[in-house]
């Protein structure tokens, strides 16, 4: 006679009915980090945002509504995107520098779904601002000045 074994407390022999306590838990993707880090300051204007998810999402979810980066005028920053094999890392690549001293922000929504169908609970919305990259004032006309050789012949 076989058994089938349910734990370590319960057994059932072949053709016995059992009754179970089943529980689904749905759990559904979500954004485990971000890079730039949320309320990074002094980011390098080249950088690309690098979103790492909880589990694999559907690649056709991957698109400029559900995910993108803002200027403070509100005004997306185009670029484009990749999605790892495994489908749990996306990178995107702005299209051009990001401009100094700017404060983006970078808007998942909750429209993406994991590989089962099952939709993010919310938006996750994150900040971060580029380091000045503006170059000094060149000096006044004149206010340079050398000599050759100097006093030890060079």
């Amino acid at each position: 006679m076989a058994l089938a074994s349910f734990g370590s407390c319960f057994r059932a022999s072949a053709n016995q009915s059992v009754s179970l306590d089943v529980t689904i838990n749905v759990t559904p993707p979500s954004v485990a980090s971000v890079a730039p880090a949320a309320g990074a300051t002094g980011v390098d204007p080249k950088t690309q945002i690098v979103i790492t998810m909880s589990e694999a999402v559907k690649p056709e979810t991957v698109t400029t509504i559900t995910v993108f980066l803002e200027n403070p005028e509100g005004s997306k920053v185009p670029g484009v995107f990749s999605l790892s094999p495994d489908g749990t890392v996306i990178t995107f690549y702005p299209g051009q520098n990001l401009a100094s001293e700017t404060a983006y922000t970078l808007t998942v929504t909750h429209s993406f779904q994991d590989l089962q169908g099952y939709f993010m609970c919310q938006d996750f919305v994150s900040h971060f601002t580029i380091k000045d990259t503006t170059p000094p004032p060149m000096p006044a006309a004149g206010s340079i000045t050398a000599s050759f050789p100097d006093q030890d012949g060079y």
